[in-house]
């Protein structure tokens, strides 16, 4: 298994894959384009990065991220928004290679923290993470709609 950094030429098999996590967590496809994750990717304005996991130029999972930031601590955190291994590669390292590459990347850039936010019913996300050491806080996520931004 390799994992690099996200390519161009890796934006259509990262749109297959997402599309097959939003399945897994029961929700619809997402409304992604190549153009749209181009643009987050490496666009003017980027503002995520990310590896994908390879084996015999086969992309087995991927790991997005993005940097915020902890107000209480002072410091840049890594925030994950998706890390999808294909249901085939699961079990096998693959996800926890991702994750890995990504501590690694926070810790290089001395982030404090890693985040990341999970369904409910996804049991195999709320497994693996508190396995890597995790700890699951007591926050909430809540959404503005561009409806209620409007609404403000």
């Amino acid at each position: 298994m390799q994992i690099t950094e996200i390519q161009d030429a890796d934006i259509d098999a990262v749109l297959s894959m997402a599309a097959e996590l939003s399945a897994h967590e029961g929700m619809p496809e997402p409304d992604l384009s190549y153009e749209k994750l181009h643009d987050v990717l490496f666009g003017s304005r980027a503002l995520v990065q990310g590896r994908v996991a390879h084996h015999a130029s086969q992309p087995l999972g991927y790991i997005l991220w993005n940097i915020g930031y902890d107000m209480q601590n002072g410091a840049r955190t890594l925030n994950i928004i998706d890390l999808f291994v294909r249901a085939a590669h699961r079990r096998k390292g693959v996800a926890r290679s991702l994750l890995q590459g990504a501590a690694a990347h926070a810790l290089k850039k001395e982030y404090r923290f890693i985040t990341v936010q999970t369904f409910d019913q996804n049991e195999e996300a709320n497994a693996f993470y508190p396995a890597c050491g995790a700890k699951l806080d007591n926050t909430k996520t809540y959404y503005l709609t561009i409806k209620g931004m409007s609404a403000l």
